[in-house]
């Protein structure tokens, strides 16, 4: 696993340099904003939180494609991102390391979530439709990124924290 992690954070490190040096490491996409994560912090939470229990796990606007390629060595994966350009990029980075890991084009409001038992995402907004679907269709952990969108009727179980950042499960 170690091996495999170390690929992904060194190509994903190459990428987020040059994305930077572009001045391109974050930016709007039609239905929210994207920003590059941190490979290290994503490894550590879904150690903390023991992803390997799970049988299957989604990143709600996967971007692309870091979050699931980490959740990937643990579980089997997918993501689900509405924006071409990212798609594109996370079908690529998904080639380069020679993981198997689902990519959806596809908006999430639209997916069946029920199918898989992690859902996880940063939002940049409220979500409450997709709150929604979780309540009226989900019935496994949520991982949310951060605490400034939270759910309105959901309560989290737990909160952890990864170098600064917070994550609130449910």
């Amino acid at each position: 696993m170690q091996d495999k992690f170390n690929l992904i954070s060194r190509e994903y490190s190459k990428r987020r340099s040059r994305l930077i040096m572009s001045n391109k490491a974050q930016r709007p996409t039609k239905v929210g904003y994207w920003a590059s994560s941190n490979p290290a912090h994503v490894f550590n939470l879904f150690r903390q939180i023991g992803l390997e229990r799970y049988n299957s796990f989604v990143d709600l606007g996967s971007g692309d494609g870091i979050v699931v390629a980490v959740a990937s060595l643990f579980t089997r994966a997918a993501g689900i991102e509405a924006d071409d350009k990212l798609h594109k990029d996370a079908l690529e980075m998904r080639k380069r390391l020679s993981l198997d890991y689902v990519l959806k084009n596809a908006d999430y409001l639209e997916e069946d979530l029920s199918v898989y038992d992690v859902i996880f995402i940063n939002p940049d907004n409220y979500f409450y439709k997709l709150e929604k679907n979780i309540v009226e269709q989900f019935k496994g952990t949520l991982v949310i990124t951060d605490n400034i969108f939270r759910p309105l009727t959901l309560k989290p179980e737990r909160q952890l924290s990864v170098k600064g950042t917070s994550f609130s499960i449910y």
